[in-house]
């Protein structure tokens, strides 16, 4: 029986083809930027169920880049690594671990992009703000791969084409009895998008794409294929507008489901900072054992308020519903249709070129049918130190 570390080696593949093409690279070359943190939080509901109890935690972070570029080529390896102690014994001390890659190359008209990702974390990193789902003991690991490819037919007319791979394995350490169970899946994707340039500041794209996702232990995956038209609008210097529409098709055992998706951004960058709201409507796996319907709306607020002090600030809330309307289908779907919202904000200070010091409050909701409602809110004090960029 294999176990579930060794099915992540297509999310691997990636990097072995990072490391032979950097091979010949000369050692100077290659630069990193590393970044070390370490916070200490208070939380009362860090499990986000209702009548959650309240506990301490603390973490120690590394965050370590490295890039090799040249004029056609570049190559990143970025490990990241989270090491995680808390107060309540209801939550497992955690090391948590991420590695992704990326390599890009330029010819005269096209450009390749190929990334991987490798990730092993607990559940309150992953799951929390993706389906507002955190199980003591249970843990989630990732492999991911993608290739993309981008050729410029005219001046004003490009195609691009890319393909995205996902394993996500969801394990326990615990042998209480889960309330939801999350279910370890494979998710593969592909699109086609074609972009033309009407003007400076005007661009349209129209976009076909189909995926597959088949939940472990289900012989039968599911299958969506969907459609966009849009455009992108640059309003002036300093602000942009992204937005299309269209429609997806999913299937499964003689199960289909017709529905909308959407996509709005706005981006304004000031000197001082930068403003962002999006609001979207998508068809992906949530970890819960079927596809989702997911409208999300986002926004996110940084502002320097003096030389060495920021202000950081975000909202988020989602809405997670099945595709299918058939309770009892594939799994236990109680719980499915939930809505789980997010409060941050923050205040950074940079205390020399390399330090910073920091502290941020969070706000977690969390509501659906058939679950009581679940709230809770953090305070956390973090110190991060960045060195100077070295040549490696």
């Amino acid at each position: 029986m294999r176990r579930p570390w060794d099915t992540t080696r297509a999310g691997l593949v990636g990097f072995s083809i990072l490391a032979a093409g950097g091979t010949g690279a000369h050692a100077a070359q290659w630069s990193t930027a590393p970044v070390f943190g370490l916070w200490v939080d208070y939380d009362t509901n860090r499990s986000l169920v209702p009548q959650g109890t309240p506990s301490y935690g603390t973490a120690i972070t590394l965050d370590m880049p490295l890039q090799y570029a040249t004029e056609r080529l570049t190559l990143s390896l970025h490990p990241q690594a989270i090491l995680e102690r808390f107060s309540n014994h209801e939550f497992a001390n955690a090391n948590d671990l991420i590695i992704s890659g990326a390599a890009k190359w330029l010819t005269e008209r096209s450009t390749w992009s190929l990334t991987g990702l490798f990730s092993d974390q607990n559940l309150t990193t992953t799951e929390l703000p993706n389906t507002g789902i955190v199980s003591p003991g249970t843990r989630r690991r990732d492999s991911q791969a993608g290739l993309s490819w981008i050729y410029s037919q005219t001046e004003k007319l490009s195609l691009t084409l890319q393909a995205n791979y996902e394993h996500a394995i969801y394990s326990s350490d615990s042998t209480a009895p889960s309330t939801i169970a999350l279910q370890s899946y494979r998710y593969s994707s592909y699109s086609a998008s074609e972009q033309l340039q009407y003007s400076d500041r005007l661009t349209g794209f129209v976009t076909l794409n189909g995926s597959e996702f088949l939940q472990e232990g289900i012989p039968s995956p599911a299958h969506t294929y969907g459609a966009v038209v849009g455009f992108k609008s640059q309003l002036s210097e300093r602000s942009a507008l992204t937005a299309d529409v269209g429609a997806s098709r999913t299937k499964l055992e003689g199960l289909v489901s017709n529905g909308l998706l959407y996509d709005l951004t706005f981006t304004r960058t000031t000197t001082s900072g930068n403003f962002s709201l999006s609001a979207s409507r998508s068809v992906s796996p949530a970890g819960i054992g079927e596809l989702t319907e997911q409208d999300a709306l986002k926004v996110n607020l940084q502002r320097d308020l003096k030389e060495r002090l920021s202000l950081n600030a975000a909202l988020a809330g989602v809405r997670y519903s099945g595709v299918f309307s058939v309770p009892g289908f594939i799994a236990d779907i109680r719980g499915l249709d939930r809505t789980y919202a997010q409060a941050t904000t923050g205040l950074t200070y940079r205390t020399s070129e390399t330090w910073s010091v920091g502290m941020r409050g969070f706000y977690n909701w969390l509501n659906s049918k058939t679950v009581p409602t679940a709230h809770g809110w953090a305070v956390r004090l973090e110190a991060v130190w960045a060195p100077n960029p070295l040549s490696v």
